[in-house]
């Protein structure tokens, strides 16, 4: 028997991704809300990466962003594990096209459950973050998004930055997007209204969500227990 075969063989690491989407819309602006997010996402960055190294069940943790304004941007391709990811700052302007930051979400998704194959991954996880109502079009983009298995399997959870009554569509929007879609179920929806916490509830919710997808997924998106 060839020596090769009896050397152990290195432990394959699971990857949890986490997906980010930012409104950056004009309204951003106000109250220094882009500020806070450009001057926290580094951080965000060091945490996961702390999460990343520490992590007993072999988890790596891979980050995702995409922004959204007149349009969507994908910040990367693909996910990036946390230990290279670098933030570059975004600046706010122009209208909330959340429904194009969906399809793109959709489509990012669909990607890495292909590229997945038969591995097992980590149950992932979707922040969005946006501080006011979002253009038409975001119910049609959101139907075509909940069908998608990596979506339903993943922690969804929503920050509403400073709504106002007003804000209905934006309410409906992140109350959907934020649902786990059991009747009954209470939304992920962090509310805002202090703007000087924003830097603390995006640091807390990242830093929570990367500690406790502690359930793993098959390529189908079948939640599954960790072996």
């Amino acid at each position: 028997m060839a020596l090769d075969n009896l050397r152990p063989r290195p432990c394959v690491r699971r990857r949890m991704n986490l997906y980010y989407l930012i409104d950056c819309s004009g309204s951003m602006n106000y109250n220094g809300c882009i500020e806070s997010v450009n001057g926290t996402m580094p951080e965000i960055v060091e945490i996961l990466r702390d999460v990343s190294l520490a992590n007993k069940d072999h988890g790596d943790i891979y980050m995702s962003c995409i922004t959204f304004s007149d349009s969507a941007q994908v910040c990367t391709p693909q996910p990036v594990s946390a230990l290279s990811y670098s933030w570059t700052p975004v600046k706010a302007h122009g209208l909330t096209n959340m429904a194009d930051a969906l399809d793109k979400l959709d489509a990012q998704l669909t990607a890495d459950l292909a590229a997945a194959g038969n591995r097992r991954f980590l149950r992932p996880a979707v922040i969005i973050l946006s501080d006011g109502d979002p253009d038409p079009g975001w119910e049609e983009a959101l139907d075509r998004l909940e069908q998608n298995p990596m979506f339903r399997s993943a922690y969804k959870i929503a920050i509403a930055i400073g709504a106002s009554p007003a804000n209905v569509a934006m309410k409906r929007a992140l109350t959907r997007f934020a649902s786990d879609g059991t009747p009954g179920s209470v939304p992920n929806i962090i509310s805002v209204t202090d703007l000087t916490r924003l830097t603390d509830v995006i640091r807390m919710v990242s830093g929570t969500v990367s500690r406790i997808g502690s359930r793993t997924t098959g390529a189908g998106g079948t939640p599954r227990d960790p072996d």
